[in-house]
């Protein structure tokens, strides 16, 4: 099993890194407000966030789910004839534009590696990379997500929440999420962004930002001559 030390893993979070920059700045000022009205973060003109940790939700739901004549910021930074991306960003980016959203139950942790999940909304188990993860969630807890797999390599997009609603409110979103998503032409299950809202708005709302541990590769050092 590939391990986070591994120079090979440790060079796509990096590449993941500096292209979520990218996208973050295809991201108007007018989408970010979008993004955060419909997360319900936006309040009387301004984005009212009550950890620092919301605006990494704020964002990636508008690099994700908003589209303009159908492409989110994803496929527009793949699109764009000024883009000039060289082949590992390339791939990078058409693997991210696969993203999806889900509810996912921790079964088996991996310490320093990641997490065995089950999708709660397709029923198709999967490993997650992810330090923070390995060494916080717990076997039985339920994690609400973005992920994407890139060259056998399962990640997030760096935006996670725990999902501290009770059973009966996960069992409605799960139920609510398999009603109304849908296979896309590459046979990926995706939810539709509306749904998605609803999804991190409830768990916004009952403070689930207030718990996030991100844990990550530390960059590495820089050269002295």
């Amino acid at each position: 099993m590939i391990q986070p030390e591994d120079a090979h893993y440790k060079e796509i979070r990096a590449l993941g890194r500096r292209l979520n920059q990218r996208l973050v700045r295809l991201l108007s000022r007018r989408n970010i407000e979008e993004s955060g009205k419909r997360l319900g973060v936006f309040r009387h003109g301004t984005l009212a966030l009550d950890t620092e940790d919301e605006i990494t939700m704020v964002m990636d739901f508008g690099i994700h789910d908003l589209r303009h004549d159908g492409k989110n910021a994803v496929d527009r930074l793949l699109s764009s004839p000024e883009s000039e991306l060289s082949s590992e960003e390339l791939a990078y980016l058409t693997s991210l534009s696969k993203a999806f959203y889900s509810l996912f139950l921790a079964q088996e942790n991996k310490p320093g590696i990641g997490v065995r999940v089950l999708d709660l909304v397709t029923e198709k188990e999967r490993f997650i990379f992810d330090i923070g993860f390995s060494e916080t969630a717990r076997k039985g807890a339920i994690l609400a997500t973005r992920i994407f797999t890139h060259e056998g390599i399962t990640m997030t997009t760096g935006a996670a929440l725990p999902a501290g609603m009770d059973r009966p409110s996960i069992s409605h979103a799960v139920a609510r999420a398999k009603e109304a998503g849908r296979l896309d032409e590459s046979g990926i299950f995706r939810i539709p962004f509306k749904v998605t809202a609803e999804i991190i708005r409830e768990l916004l709302n009952n403070g689930a930002a207030e718990v996030i541990r991100y844990q990550d590769i530390p960059p590495e050092p820089p050269l002295h001559e």
